[in-house]
Order: structure tokens, then sequence, then C-alpha cells
């Protein structure tokens, strides 16, 4: 999947709905605001964040066994980092490249939900290509089904995700991300502030219809691409993963 923020979406938009929106229970709005942008929410949450408040103080429900996970971590995929991590921590690798499975079904949802959330605290949430403006269901499904995500890719992750919902392993060598990752999961209530969040806002997917509908009754500007495919290449500059740290060697 490719979003462009500047061009109509291509694919079911996830993003995190603001609990405080009206109707946000039953209904959608036309677009997700990001978190920057539902801005009562946000200045609140920050609030609590820079307070120490976490999960586990929220009064109307007993988060105690949900910060409390018997694994650290889960990934489908990126094999090179993953074996360099695992010198460190232990790490499940599902799918083709790893030895675990989970139930074939639509979009992983049983996956997540009955496998991997009940289990692990974290997901490494790798994208395949690094491009700007792209973030796949990776990151979306860990935070809907209750897991932290660890993100490596070229999304603007932070104007995307509520602060402190997510690790940027980025610029982490497998070494330091393994050392943070240990530290948080031993505490669950600095585990709990990483989802806090969830007091904030709620992730739901839906196709993108009202989106394209709020966009071509808001937006007048338009744009043409003789070239579709150098467009569609180009458009998110991508590229490789590239981890020089790691060792050349299989």
């Amino acid at each position: 999947m490719k979003y462009d923020s500047g061009e109509p979406p291509q694919e079911p938009i996830t993003r995190a709905f603001p609990l405080s929106l009206p109707g946000a229970a039953t209904e959608l709005p036309a677009r997700a605001p990001t978190p920057g942008e539902s801005r009562t929410t946000f200045l609140k949450y920050k609030q609590d964040l820079e307070a120490g408040v976490s999960l586990e103080d929220d009064p109307r429900k007993n988060w105690s066994r949900f910060l409390r996970r018997p694994r650290l971590a889960a990934v489908k995929g990126r094999e090179t980092y993953v074996r360099e991590l695992r010198k460190y921590v232990p790490v499940s690798v599902y799918g083709r490249c790893g030895w675990m499975g989970c139930p074939k079904t639509s979009r992983n949802r049983v996956c997540f939900a009955k496998v991997l959330a009940p289990n692990y605290s974290f997901y490494l949430s790798f994208e395949n290509s690094i491009c700007a403006d792209y973030m796949t269901e990776k990151v979306w499904n860990a935070m809907k089904y209750g897991l932290v995500p660890v993100v490596y890719g070229g999304a603007n992750y932070s104007a995307l995700l509520p602060p402190n919902s997510y690790i940027d392993a980025n610029n982490l060598k497998p070494e330091d991300l393994a050392r943070l990752l240990k530290s948080i999961a031993a505490s669950p209530r600095e585990y709990g502030r990483y989802h806090l969040w969830r007091l904030y806002w709620k992730v739901i997917q839906a196709w993108p219809h009202c989106e394209l509908c709020y966009k071509l009754h808001n937006d007048h500007s338009f744009t043409s691409y003789p070239e579709v495919k150098a467009w569609w290449n180009a458009v998110g500059n991508c590229r490789r993963p590239t981890m020089s740290y790691l060792p050349v060697s299989s």
C-alpha cells in the first residue's frame, strides 16, 4: 500500500480517531484528524504524559493483565535485523521467514487478536521499503490489537501517531533496541505509558470513500501525470532498507 499525503488514498485508511470527537463511538467523521490536529485531545494527552500518568492509573478499568505479557516481541520478516536482535533478546518470527505461524485470515485479524496480543508486548513493524508517507497495516494492526509497534520506515511517524505510542528503531542498533525493550517490559507502569494513548484515541479502519469525498468538496486543486508508472515509483522516494552497522554475511 502506498499513501501520499498530497494524493487521494488508494487503500483502506486506518487512523487514530480522537475519542473526544462528537459521535466518535457510533460514526466516523469525513476525515480523520492527525494527532496534532485534534488539539484538545492532544494537549490533554501530552499533559498527562508529561505528568507521568500511565494506563495503570485509569480508574475505569483494571489494565493489570493487559500490561503483563509472557513474551517480549514478535515480527514477520526483516530477517537480517531480527537475526542480530535475537542475540540480545528473544524474538518470535512469524511468516515465511520464521518458524511460527498464524491462521490464514483476512488482514491477519485472528493472528493479532488471538496469538500475538495476548502473548507479546511489542511487534516489530518494519516496512519492506523506506518511502515517504508509507506506513502499512503492520503499525496499525499492532496498535489496534494491543501491542506497542516498533517502527522502521520512511513515514513521519510523529505526525501520524500519538507521542509515546510507538518506538522508532530507525536510528537504533539492535543491541540498543534490545536494551530499551527489556527496560520498558520490565516495568508494567512504564509499559503502560506506551498505551496511555488508548484513553484518548481509537484505531479505526475504513474504506477511504469519505476522505475522497472530503477532498473533492474541499480541495479544488488538481494534478495530472502523463506517466503513471513513473509517478507511482517516484512519489514516495522509495529505497530498500539499509542497515550498514549489521554484518554483511548471512
